[in-house]
C-alpha cells in the first residue's frame, strides 16, 4: 500500500511538473521576470512587453499609434481618400506629422528597425485588406475620406491585438500567462481580441489562465467565448491542450487553487469530467499540486460514481 502511494506520488509530481513546462514558455519565468530575470524580451513586440510588465496605459498607446501608422499606409493607397486626412487632430503627437526627424536620430532609428522588422509586429496594408469582407469593402467605399480612416485604425488596433510576436504569443496569451486581468478586458472589451485561438505550444488564453490558477481571468475569458460548454468529446481546443491532450482541469490543478478547480467543474465552469484523461491516461487528480485538490477533485470523482451507480440500478 505504501509503496502505491509513492509511486503515485512520484507520478503526480513529475506530471505536475512536465505539464507546467508544457503550459507555456513563459509561465515558469514569470517570478525570474519579477526579480529582473535576463530572458530575452527584446524579442517580444513593444505591445508583448508592455503587456507583460501590466502597463496597460503604454499598451493602449503602442496599439493606438501603430494602428494610426498603418491606417495612413492603407490610406495612401487609397485613390478616394484624397485629402482624407481631415482628422489630423488625432494624430497630434504623431513623429510622422513633424516637419522632418532632428540631426543624428535618423541613423540609429535605422538600425533598430532592422532588428525590428525581424521580431516586431507588423500591421501592413495587405494584412488589412485581407482582413476585410465583400460588405465591409462595400461599406468602406461608400464612407467619407474621414470615416473610412476611423474605420481601418479600429481595424488595425483589432489586428494588432491578435497578432502573435516572435515567440507565437498574442498579447491576450501574455495577459493570461502573468495574470493582469485589466489588460486582458481591454484586449478584449475594446479590441476584440479572440479568446480561443492556441499559442503556439497549443494553449489558449483560457488553458493558460487555469496554468496560472488565476479563477478571476479564467471565469472572465470563459463568459466571453472561451469555451462552448460541456463537450465530452473536447473537440474544442479552448479547454484541452492541443499537444498533450490536459484538459482545463489538469492544468487548473498543478496551480493547486482548489475554487478554481471546483469551478471547471461546475455548471459555471464547463462541468469539466474529473474522470477525463490526457493522451498519455493521466487524470487531472494525478496532477494536484496541493492535498486540497486532491480532496476536491475526488469528492467530484466520488458523486459521479455514486450518480453513475444509481442511475444503472433504476434501469434493472
Amino acid at each position: 500500500m505504501a509503496s502505491t502511494s509513492a509511486a503515485k506520488s512520484r507520478m503526480r509530481a513529475a506530471f505536475k511538473v512536465s505539464t507546467l513546462a508544457a503550459s507555456s514558455p513563459f509561465s515558469k519565468e514569470a517570478d525570474a521576470h519579477a526579480e529582473g530575470g535576463d530572458r530575452d524580451e527584446w524579442l517580444r513586440s513593444d505591445v508583448g512587453r508592455a503587456v507583460l510588465t501590466g502597463d496597460l496605459e503604454r499598451v493602449r498607446i503602442l496599439i493606438t499609434n501603430a494602428a494610426n501608422k498603418a491606417a495612413d499606409l492603407a490610406s495612401q493607397a487609397d485613390d478616394d481618400d484624397g485629402g482624407g486626412d481631415s482628422d489630423d487632430d488625432d494624430d497630434e503627437g504623431d513623429p510622422r506629422r513633424s516637419p522632418s526627424p532632428k540631426k543624428g536620430r535618423k541613423s540609429p532609428k535605422k538600425k533598430k528597425k532592422n532588428v525590428e522588422e525581424e521580431v516586431n509586429v507588423e500591421v501592413s496594408p495587405d494584412m488589412l485588406e485581407k482582413s476585410l469582407t465583400d460588405p465591409e469593402r462595400k461599406k468602406l467605399q461608400r464612407m467619407r475620406p474621414a470615416d473610412r480612416r476611423r474605420w481601418r485604425r479600429r481595424r488595425c488596433a483589432e489586428l494588432f491585438a491578435a497578432a502573435p510576436d516572435a515567440y507565437g504569443e498574442a498579447p491576450l496569451h501574455i495577459a493570461a500567462v502573468y495574470g493582469h486581468e485589466r489588460i486582458a478586458k481591454y484586449l478584449v472589451e475594446s479590441l476584440s481580441a479572440p479568446v480561443d485561438v492556441p499559442n503556439a505550444e497549443g494553449l489558449t488564453p483560457f488553458l493558460l489562465a487555469c496554468a496560472r490558477g488565476s479563477l478571476e481571468l479564467a471565469s472572465y475569458l470563459f463568459r466571453n467565448g472561451a469555451s462552448d460548454g460541456p463537450n465530452p468529446q473536447q473537440e474544442h481546443t479552448c479547454a484541452r491542450h492541443s499537444f498533450s491532450g490536459a484538459t482545463a482541469l489538469h492544468l487548473a490543478a498543478t496551480s493547486g487553487n482548489s475554487k478554481l478547480v471546483q469551478w471547471l467543474m461546475s455548471p459555471a465552469g464547463g462541468s469539466l469530467n474529473p474522470n477525463w484523461r490526457d493522451d498519455f491516461l493521466r487524470l487531472p487528480v494525478e496532477s494536484a499540486a496541493t492535498a486540497d485538490v486532491v480532496e476536491v477533485i475526488e469528492a467530484a470523482m466520488r458523486d459521479i460514481a455514486r450518480a453513475e451507480a444509481e442511475k444503472q440500478a433504476a434501469t434493472l
